[in-house]
């Protein structure tokens, strides 16, 4: 451990449809927009409520084949500010070593 630490992050995960584009003329960039970004967003916003380094909604969790090295733990259906419906979440439980 070069530092003496070991860095920390929270993540929310969601999939949906995004759309990506470019802009500026003399200096370009990339910029992305889409409900899903707002809504992995708002499930990141969770982490630290939940007690956890990673949400995802389980409409994710549903793209990922049975035999991955992980499981899925549920959290149950989720209120995220600005949203009409709540969202099903779960997190990952990997196998002890």
């Amino acid at each position: 451990m070069k530092y003496g630490f070991i860095p920390e992050f929270k993540a929310g995960l969601h999939t949906g449809k995004v759309i990506a584009g470019e802009i500026g003329i003399i200096k370009r960039d990339i910029t992305y927009s889409g409900d899903v970004l707002n809504t992995a967003a708002r499930i990141q916003s969770k982490c630290n409520e939940l007690g956890v380094p990673i949400l995802a909604s389980d409409s994710l969790f549903k793209l990922f084949s049975a035999d991955m090295p992980f499981r899925k733990k549920s959290l149950g259906e989720i209120e995220l500010r600005g949203k009409a419906l709540k969202v099903s979440l779960s997190t990952f439980v990997m196998p002890q070593l």
